[in-house]
């Protein structure tokens, strides 16, 4: 890990780099013979995973602090590399926010205060909203038209969820 960000390359660029260098082998403790190679891709990802689950990065703090003090000047900082990926990234749209809304505020609000006080659910259009909108999702492109009519009954619907 400390070589892939020393030298800033990817990860199939290190482990090409490690098969063919021996300073980065030396580096590592681990030189590998003549006809030898790591050919698994995955090595750096269970590395990371090691890493995570069994290192103490108070106490790997106080080393590096302690052993690099006079190079080091602001102690109270550490820095470290991370590899994260957003996988719940997506563009969000009006008609994609009111109904997060609107699902949220009849599912998770109103119907759950109905069952815990024993009531009746209001009168709403909820469900035949929630098939459209399931109908309008699976659309790979609505036109401008079916936009705005969405979002205009996603607010109705909205306004008498609140009221």
């Amino acid at each position: 890990m400390i070589l892939k960000s020393y030298l800033n390359i990817k990860d199939w660029q290190l482990l090409e780099r490690y098969n063919s260098d021996w300073m980065l082998q030396y580096f590592c403790d681990k030189v590998l013979a003549e006809d030898q190679q790591v050919r698994d891709m995955t090595i750096l990802t269970m590395i990371r995973a090691y890493l995570e689950k069994h290192c103490e990065w108070k106490i790997l703090k106080e080393v590096l602090t302690s052993l690099w003090k006079p190079d080091v000047n602001n102690t109270l900082v550490l820095l470290m590399d991370a590899n994260c990926y957003e996988s719940y990234i997506r563009f969000p749209t009006d008609v994609k926010l009111l109904w997060e809304f609107g699902d949220w505020l009849f599912e998770d609000q109103l119907f759950r205060i109905c069952s815990v006080l024993g009531i009746r659910r209001q009168r709403s259009k909820y469900r035949e909203q929630k098939i459209e909108q399931m109908s309008c999702f699976r659309k790979r492109k609505n036109s401008f038209k079916k936009t705005l009519k969405r979002r205009k009954a996603l607010v109705y619907l909205l306004g008498k969820g609140i009221a």
